[in-house]
């Protein structure tokens, strides 16, 4: 049995994923945290996480040179160096970037094996920005099917989104404050999993929440301080770019939602917080709460959400089926807001086929895979 705390682990993949990680693991002493590339350079980028050389006896130390193919490649040579990276983890975070050829071709890979070694997988990847042009899309959008058929649950993060409000700024400015926000979400969810609060999640909590959902979510962060921080982080978080809106949070089946404070947290705050929720949440959708108290934020109050949706568009009624409409991807839930870089039907495994939802599970998956149930060897 794993030693509380390091049943849960941050990992990045990628150069991108592994400043993310870096960031997170550098500001919270016990973190568990790696970092998986092919381009030994990125050791230096690690910080305090562990780095893994993914394809050294392919690649000698270089990068995939935007090859998605060697990546994937130099995945599967070394799957059982993966499996003993997280030996004795039972849920991981992972962070990567795509668009580029390391984490386009050895993410899916990664999220595979760790899954086969019994590893519970939460996955949170960016997308390019717009000028980065379409093979980098294209690249992005080949990705995507395959990540979220290889995790237990993934989100995917535009750039763009999160540069949206930082336009005015220096580029590297600009930046650094986006990987610090994507930083905060990744460190927030390791917390709230990890510290003992007023009402603990825990490991095992959220894994089986993420085991009852539908695979897809969307992750957002917000902190406030002052008078009326409870209620003005969580109004914060609900209007997030990153939570797709109004409309996004109507069609959601569940919820994850932690809370970090410092002692001065009262317990009239979590009202205020539960009322704020409410009113964006459905009643129906289920949404478990932690609430982490740490010295190290008097003050202020932080919220992280993770918002997963139903397979259904708002109301839970079918889509009508069209002569012109295809079948989604293996791995999509239908009635997903389309994601501009979503897969086309070419990416499904069975010609003419959909998968088959029904309260936000996929039953065409076996129920070992969509309950996290362990198989004996």
């Amino acid at each position: 049995m794993s030693a509380p705390g390091l049943d849960i682990i941050l990992v990045g993949v990628g150069g991108a994923a592994a400043r993310f990680v870096a960031h997170s693991a550098a500001g919270h002493r016990g973190m568990r945290a790696l970092v998986f590339d092919c381009d030994a350079a990125t050791r230096d980028i690690a910080g305090d996480a562990e780095f893994v050389e993914i394809g050294a006896a392919r690649l000698d130390g270089r990068s995939s040179g935007g090859d998605a193919v060697k990546a994937r490649t130099a995945a599967q040579d070394d799957a059982a160096a993966i499996r003993d990276a997280v030996s004795g983890a039972r849920l991981a975070v992972v962070a990567a970037s795509l668009g580029g050829g390391f984490a386009s071709g050895a993410l899916p890979e990664i999220l595979k094996t760790m899954r086969d070694a019994g590893v519970t997988t939460v996955c949170v990847a960016t997308t390019p920005f717009a000028f980065e042009g379409a093979d980098r899309a294209a690249a992005a959008r080949r990705a995507v099917p395959l990540v979220e058929d290889a995790a237990h649950a993934s989100a995917l993060v535009a750039l763009d989104d999160l540069f949206s409000a930082k336009g005015g700024e220096p580029v590297g400015e600009a930046w650094d404050s986006v990987a610090g926000t994507v930083s905060s979400m990744l460190s927030l969810f390791w917390e709230m999993a990890v510290k003992p609060g007023f009402i603990s999640l825990g490991t095992e909590r959220i894994v089986s929440a993420v085991a009852d959902s539908s695979g897809r979510f969307r992750i957002a962060a917000s902190s406030a301080a002052g008078e009326g921080r409870a209620s003005s982080a969580a109004a914060a978080l609900l209007a997030s770019p990153l939570c797709g809106g109004a409309k996004y949070l109507e069609g959601i089946s569940a919820a994850i939602i932690g809370v970090v404070a410092g002692k001065d947290l009262r317990l009239a705050e979590m009202s205020d917080v539960s009322g704020a929720l409410t009113s964006g949440i459905p009643s129906l959708a289920k949404v478990d709460v932690g609430v982490v108290v740490d010295e190290g934020r008097e003050g202020e109050i932080s919220l992280v959400g993770l918002f997963f949706e139903n397979g259904l568009p708002p109301g839970g009624a079918e889509a009508p089926e069209t002569a012109q409409s295809a079948p989604e991807p293996r791995g999509s839930r239908r009635g997903h807001r389309r994601d501009p870089l979503a897969a086309d039907s070419a990416g499904a495994r069975f010609k003419g086929t959909e998968d088959t939802i029904y309260n936000g599970q996929n039953l065409d998956l076996p129920t070992y895979r969509r309950r996290n149930l362990p198989l004996e060897k």
